[in-house]
């Protein structure tokens, strides 16, 4: 792959992804945008943490 190609691939990954769509690519897997909203998290100590909310991405191998 030479690197326009990648960069070209990135560029449309994460569009894709800020646009919360899932992405499949054929031989690889799916690639998709999850979002946790802030919740309260419970301490040990008795403390409550407010957790922020979050987004990241899943990946999910094809199977074969």
């Amino acid at each position: 792959m030479n690197d326009a190609f990648k960069q070209a691939l990135i560029s449309v990954l994460r569009e894709q992804l800020q646009a919360k769509k899932t992405i499949e690519l054929d031989g690889l897997g799916s690639f998709k945008s999850i979002h946790i909203k802030q919740y309260q998290k419970p301490e040990p100590d008795g403390r409550v943490v407010l957790m922020p909310p979050i987004d990241y991405v899943l990946f999910t191998p094809e199977k074969k």
